[in-house]
């Protein structure tokens, strides 16, 4: 990595590497939710705006939402995880706001598993507390994180993914394309 290591960044565009990331330890290590599982898309998910087509009300996998997030780095996929998997440990149903703030937590715990010491991942909008930030040191001992774990490099060497979306009373296939693997050749990770 050229520059300086430490240097604080953005981490706007890590947020959704690090939900998938933290969404799949959370599916493999805890079994807290299933790959299976259906969620489906909330106002506050769908307000984010979707490059990958999703709309409010559909209803998609876990898996399929991870697909769509790590591929497109979609906000709306991203968001849906996150307020998803933010649910799950409460007894009582929570607002979407709630669920974001109860995954960052997740996340928190995801940085400091990896060392990752001056990450600090929001997803929360409006905030005046500290926004997302990381230093590339921190970013290369999330990748190396990542790239332990094989459902992430299943996930990473998609060339492209159909997803299937239960929208209304249709179910229509979306495709999707890695941009970062050339069809020419398969990945290697």
């Amino acid at each position: 990595v050229a520059g300086d290591q430490d240097e604080i960044q953005d981490a706007a565009s890590l947020l959704p590497l690090a939900v998938v990331m933290a969404g799949l330890d959370l599916v493999s290590e805890k079994s807290i939710a299933s790959m299976a599982d259906k969620v489906t898309i909330g106002t506050m998910a769908a307000g984010e705006g979707s490059s990958a087509g999703l709309l409010e009300g559909d209803v998609v996998s876990l898996r399929d939402l991870l697909l769509v997030a790590l591929l497109t780095g979609d906000r709306c996929a991203t968001s849906s995880i996150a307020v998803y998997l933010g649910t799950l440990g409460s007894k009582v149903r929570v607002s979407e706001s709630d669920a974001l703030f109860q995954f960052e937590s997740e996340l928190g715990a995801l940085t400091n598993r990896v060392k990752a010491e001056r990450t600090v991942l929001k997803l929360r909008k409006g905030t005046k507390r500290q926004q997302a930030q990381t230093t590339a040191k921190d970013v290369a001992r999330l990748m190396v994180h990542a790239l332990s774990s094989p459902a992430f490099r299943f996930i990473a060497q998609q060339h492209q993914a159909s997803i299937q979306v239960k929208r209304a009373n249709r179910t229509p296939t979306l495709t999707l394309r890695n941009p970062a693997m050339s069809s020419s050749s398969p990945a290697k990770i």
